[in-house]
């Protein structure tokens, strides 16, 4: 029996507008209705009314009053049929059979279930559950805007609208946060009405997102057939238009394919290209800089555990989550980081939240996830470029950027980065914004890594027998190079250091010049590093300046630093294209395992007192050097030039690679631009003026102090650098030490303490012997002209190093020496007998009046205390304190006139020892008088008195409850 059909055929575009349609009149129908019928009601919220309040929030308009609501609802159940519709139009469109799709689909079903609860379950019925379907549900927005622009079929209109839509849905939620901040705990009028316009603002980007499906079923047609007969039979299918716009539609598609293959190739100079270029590049680089900043953090979050329990903890094996890239071994683990690298990448994020968390333990595990994540993330995205070397190459750019990047911060904030987790918003943490930009870089990595592979270009000849080990040890080499010599640009000036009068370059300005030849070096490195002569040249001038930049000091030092930290830039190229070239959990786990190895080292050779085997490497910073000297050879192992192969230079060099290249060469430029502008910004901002004024200059009085700080890290794990500045300055110290100072290490951060309290407090600085010489630190602060510093290192021939200051101050017209030290611990008693010895001799052979600042580490009356005061005129500020034990305040040819210790708070463990000095012929009594019997201006401040402030007052152990004063 014959049958007739009836059909019935219409583009799938339909439905996509039907959705966009029905989803803007769900909000804008209720809207109207709201500010028609009840205007005065929905504006008013718990704190404030009409007029301070004057535009309805989205939650006040969909669910508080009839009609809006019942409007809102049945305008949002129309929506229902179309939204299902066009996920599986999606569905079928970017192919039903890609597990990565079907999970795609997943998402988008469920952010319409969680869509429902928030409509349905209005904040009227039951205000939590109506909040957790919200955030769950603009929470799932992430996954769903990544997913769905990743493996959407390639459309450039859809691909516009997506960025568009995602990136400004994202920037919305962070000042709709702010405002909301603002309304509900500072109550500020007015706020929750421009909360409500970010509000609205989210409900538009959404829609906005989502129309992209119009673009993407353009070449969808919807074809219904029905049969005439007595069972009567439904299909429906996607096809073209008619047979005629099959032929177009084949020929399109055809088209299509080959635009692609030709933009894969070629290069597009559409601007709409560039900006999505650039946004990669861009959200690379600042993902790089979380990375380089979470990590550098840890070996810091670590050391405060071992700090307070003098020997090894535990915690320290919390460094093995770097080794996250053995992993990778794992089949599933490798393909889901492969195809969407951004996921562990955008969970580094949690190390810059980790300030969130009080508890030091659980912050530490917090940024242990994050670094574990990081490693895993960029060897990851390293891997997956191996088989495009121009791609390959701009990621290596990006992460040496984003490297430097994140020194220009901490040149920004003298030395500390502002997103670490040692800082909060107490003491200048810039995390929240930080955070929001991370989420933006995430979005900008995910939405603009297009499928399309760049050009390949042609990579260095390499020697097909090349060694995995020497991938590995190579580029671990590197990335304990990076880390130690860039991470701040501080470090090389720090050991070039060597005191008054300055013979070297000073943090600011000279700073950015490490900074700018940084630059510099990442941005030739891809034309420098193809050449094997040079790169052999290179090594050769790198080890030169190695044994410069240990074994010398001012300018000399830091010029072969410069040459020394260049070519570990440009010898990154070679390290992580070698490496990406074998199994990707076998070279990058061990690379991060010998980086770890390297790290250990280096905490070894000035901890050796407090940790085992420690004498094996004692003093052994010359070791790490020529073990690194060692890794960066490695590379060169690679290139087939030791057998004397040449490229033809017949060969014209290929077009497309060329373009890229340029292209990449562009956008770094733009970059390390800015990051150079940025360093000479700070540099001039923060030049010393070398112009200071003491407290009571008519009165000729300084008032000098000790301190041991803890390596400027609090009880809590808080950084401290605020605190002593505070103290220092409400006790008015024109003169002071800080012990336990040293922070230019890779378990310190690399931080440098005396940039920011020089600079907050204007004062002199002498860093103290630096970190080139193995010992745990000592500076001097003066608001005095240094005429001259010597450094020394006291004799320690078993325990630690002993550092030493011995500077001659301009205190008034007058020369005055002042001597601070920090002798070694109490197990070692013929070390504190000779450095104590050394000290006298020092003392002893000085002409000049002369104060001392020391950490003694003996009982008041008792060697080696004793020995500081034998034969050299030193007296003891205060004999009748006896319950001293470290530190000790001596004095010679001044006027004591006063004596206090301040209690230490939080800050570390030990108090703040102080002493009133006046420069005068005549000497005094030397007797102990009351407060009232001295002029005002000579006392210490009144505000430690009793309880004090934050913490901190007259009084320690319950022996000194006052200041005492002499005359």
């Amino acid at each position: 029996m014959a049958t007739s059909t009836k059909s019935l055929a219409f583009s799938a575009q339909y439905v996509a507008a039907v959705h966009i349609i029905c989803s803007l009149a769900a909000f804008l129908v209720p809207l109207g209705l709201t500010l028609y019928y009840h205007y005065h009601e929905v504006v008013k919220n718990e704190f404030f009314s009409y007029p301070d309040e004057w535009f309805p929030s989205v939650s006040a308009t969909i669910g508080d009053w009839y009609p809006e609501r019942a409007a809102f609802q049945y305008l949002i159940a129309l929506a229902a049929t179309p939204r299902m519709l066009v996920l599986m139009l999606w569905f079928s469109l970017s192919g039903s059979k890609k597990p990565s799709v079907v999970i795609t689909t997943i998402i988008g079903v469920l952010r319409t279930a969680l869509c429902g609860g928030w409509v349905y379950v209005t904040s009227t019925d039951d205000h939590d559950m109506h909040d957790v379907f919200m955030i769950a549900y603009l929470l799932m927005n992430a996954p769903w805007f990544i997913m769905t622009s990743k493996y959407s079929p390639p459309n450039a209109s859809a691909s516009r609208v997506r960025k568009c839509g995602s990136f400004l849905f994202v920037g919305t939620v962070f000042p709709l946060i702010y405002w909301y901040i603002q309304h509900k705990f500072k109550r500020i009028p007015g706020a929750y009405t421009i909360y409500a316009f970010f509000e609205w603002s989210l409900i538009f980007w959404d829609v906005l997102f989502d129309s992209a499906l119009y673009f993407d079923f353009q070449p969808m047609r919807l074809n219904f057939h029905v049969a005439d007969s007595p069972i009567k039979s439904v299909s429906s299918g996607v096809v073209p238009k008619s047979h005629e716009d099959d032929k177009k539609y084949t020929y399109a598609k055809a088209a299509s394919s080959s635009l692609k293959k030709k933009t894969e190739y070629e290069p597009v100079c559409s601007k709409s290209h560039i900006l999505s270029s650039f946004i990669q590049f861009s959200s690379e680089t600042y993902l790089a800089y979380i990375f380089w900043s979470v990590i550098t953090s840890l070996g810091l979050l670590i050391w405060y555990f071992p700090l307070w329990h003098m020997g090894i903890s535990g915690y320290e094996a919390s460094i093995l989550v770097q080794l996250s890239p053995f992993l990778l071994a794992i089949p599933f683990l490798r393909q889901l980081t492969f195809r969407a690298p951004f996921i562990p990448l955008s969970l580094t994020l949690t190390g810059v939240a980790a300030y969130l968390v009080t508890d030091p333990v659980y912050r530490l595990f917090t940024v242990a996830f994050a670094v574990f994540n990081g490693c895993l993330g960029w060897s990851s995205v390293f891997s997956k470029s191996k088989d495009s070397p121009v791609l390959l190459e701009r990621r290596i750019t990006t992460f040496l950027l984003g490297l430097i990047a994140s020194s220009v911060a901490k040149y920004s904030f003298f030395s500390n980065n502002p997103i670490w987790p040692i800082l909060n918003e107490r003491n200048g943490g810039k995390q929240p914004l930080a955070l929001g930009l991370g989420v933006l870089a995430t979005l900008g990595f995910a939405l603009c890594s297009s499928g399309s592979k760049l050009p390949e270009a042609s990579p260095p000849e390499t020697s097909k027998d090349s060694s995995a080990f020497a991938s590995i040890f190579g580029l671990g080499s590197t990335l304990f190079g990076l880390h130690t010599l860039l991470c701040d640009s501080t470090i090389l000036i720090s050991w070039a250091w060597d005191g008054y009068p300055i013979r070297g370059p000073q943090p600011y300005p000279h700073g950015a010049i490490s900074i700018i030849v940084a630059l510099l070096a990442i941005i030739m490195a891809p034309r420098l590093y193809r050449s094997f002569s040079f790169m052999l040249f290179g090594f050769v001038a790198s080890c030169y300046g190695s044994y410069v930049f240990y074994l010398k000091h001012g300018w000399e030092s830091y010029l072969g630093g410069l040459v020394l930290s260049s070519y570990v830039l440009i010898s990154a190229f070679p390290s992580i294209r070698f490496a990406v070239a074998s199994s990707p959990s076998k070279v990058f786990g061990g690379a991060f395992l010998v980086y770890s190895l390297y790290a250990f080292a280096h905490v070894w050779v000035v901890a050796y007192e407090f940790v085992p085997g420690g004498s094996v490497l004692r003093e052994k910073t010359s070791y790490l050097l020529i073990a690194l000297a060692v890794g960066l050879f490695c590379p060169l192992l690679g290139y087939s030039s030791f057998s004397s192969k040449k490229r033809s230079t017949g060969v014209k060099a290929n077009t497309e690679e060329t373009h890229a290249i340029k292209r990449g060469f562009k956008k770094s430029i733009i970059i390390a631009t800015y990051l150079a502008f940025m360093a000479l910004k700070y540099a001039n901002m923060y030049k010393p003026p070398y112009d200071y004024t003491p407290y009571h200059p008519d009165e000729k009085i300084f008032t000098a102090g000790i301190w041991t700080i803890h390596f400027g890290l609090d009880d809590y794990m808080w950084g401290a650098e605020n605190r002593i500045r505070d103290v220092v300055r409400d006790m008015e110290l024109d003169v002071f030490g800080l012990l336990e100072s040293d922070t230019q290490r890779l378990i310190m951060g690399f931080r440098d303490l005396t940039q920011f309290l020089s600079h907050d407090l204007g004062m002199y600085a002498d860093y103290g012997p630096g970190p080139d010489k193995h010992t745990w630190g000592a500076t001097l602060f003066s608001k005095f002209p240094i005429v001259n510093s010597t450094h020394h290192l006291l004799p320690s021939p078993y325990g630690e190093l002993a550092p030493a200051i011995h500077a001659t101050l301009d205190v008034y017209g007058e020369l005055v020496d002042v001597v601070v030290s920090h002798n070694g611990q109490y197990e070692n008693a013929l070390d504190r007998h000779l450095q104590s010895t050394e000290l006298s001799r020092i003392m002893k052979e000085s002409t000049r009046p002369l104060v001392f600042l020391g950490y003694v580490v003996s009982h008041v009356g008792e060697e080696p205390q004793t020995i500081l005061t034998r034969g050299n005129g030193m007296l003891d500020i205060e004999p009748a304190d006896f319950d001293r034990w470290c530190q000790y305040i001596l004095y010679r040819g001044v006027k004591r006139i006063g004596y206090a210790r301040l209690h230490r708070s939080t800050v570390t463990d030990t108090e703040l020892q102080t002493g009133k000095f006046q420069v005068a012929s005549d000497l005094g009594a030397n007797v102990r008088i009351a407060a009232e019997k001295i002029p005002e201006s000579h006392r210490y401040p009144t505000k430690f008195e009793g309880k004090g402030i934050n913490g901190h007052y007259y009084d320690n152990n319950n022996v000194i409850h006052e200041p005492w004063y002499y005359d």
